[in-house]
């Protein structure tokens, strides 16, 4: 209680409902109105302890605390938003590792306006605009720290914007986004809703000779049991760039050739597309998985 009170944190005894000016007192720990007490002061200590870096010492014990009923590390305020969007939007690098790590902390809740703690962050970038690299690095931390989480990086908001569309002004979030690496893996966001609907190439025209002569490579590996016994297995395609992009796909092309088993296990999916391809590259890798 002694780190509490220095921060200023403080309850209000409630009268009890006898005529004496006494205080009432709690027969449980399950009393629904000491519940709601603790839940409120729990929901206020969450909530400030996201906003200022100097308290996340007193963060990381806040989420070691027992279990808080109807108070999960995701509850929200009046506003949609959760601790991660707070300590987001406040730039508190540390407070974004603590509730991501410690408490496991949804990446992907979204507010009232539809925005993920990573549009919190990039609006906020876009607001203070930070010239010095050292001003830029908490939100850096932040930003790398949420595209370790795929599924969440080109999510849109209310307005159909992503979290990219806030800070694509400013020279640093685009380096961020554009060398990113494999933070971006497999998907379910809705980013390819936002992408124009790829075109098959006209017969007779440049591009369609194009896609017609290049060839990409597909492979997936998986294991097979059978009495008792597991084989490594993989299924190897080389369709043309056509087929594997506007025809068929390559999840079609994989199936139509792999032997029929029924207790397959995949590992792997690997594709490759000629460099001039980076585009529909793109565009493919967004929806496929």
């Amino acid at each position: 209680m002694s780190a509490l009170a220095h921060h200023g944190i403080f309850c209000m005894a409630m009268p009890s409902e006898s005529n004496k000016r006494g205080l009432s007192r709690f027969s449980n720990p399950k009393d629904p109105v000491y519940l709601m007490i603790v839940s409120q002061m729990y929901r206020c200590l969450l909530f400030q302890t996201c906003k200022i870096k100097k308290l996340e010492d007193l963060l990381s014990d806040i989420l070691t605390l027992p279990t808080v009923p109807n108070v999960p590390v995701d509850v929200e305020d009046e506003r949609g938003r959760s601790a991660l969007h707070c300590a987001a939007s406040s730039s508190n690098d540390a407070a974004v590792a603590i509730l991501v790590g410690k408490g496991k902390a949804n990446v992907g809740h979204k507010d009232t306006e539809g925005q993920t703690p990573l549009h919190a962050v990039m609006r906020k970038a876009a607001e203070e605009d930070p010239i010095e690299e050292e001003a830029q690095k908490p939100f850096k931390d932040i930003i790398i720290r949420l595209m370790g989480y795929s599924e969440v990086i080109f999510q849109v908001d209310k307005a159909r914007k992503t979290a990219w569309s806030y800070g694509e002004k400013l020279p640093w979030i685009k380096k961020l986004r554009n060398t990113r690496g494999m933070y971006l893996g497999p998907s379910t966001s809705d980013e390819a809703q936002l992408l124009e609907p790829l075109t098959v190439p006209q017969k007779d025209t440049p591009q369609r000779k194009a896609c017609q002569n290049f060839l990409g490579d597909l492979v997936e590996f998986y294991t097979v049991t059978k009495e008792q016994k597991t084989e490594e297995k993989h299924n190897f395609e080389k369709p043309d760039v056509l087929d594997m992009i506007y025809n068929l796909g390559p999840k079609k092309i994989l199936d139509r050739t792999r032997p029929k088993l029924t207790d397959e296990v995949f590992h792997c999916r690997w594709l490759h597309f000629p460099a001039n391809n980076v585009g529909s590259k793109f565009t493919l890798s967004i929806g496929l998985f």
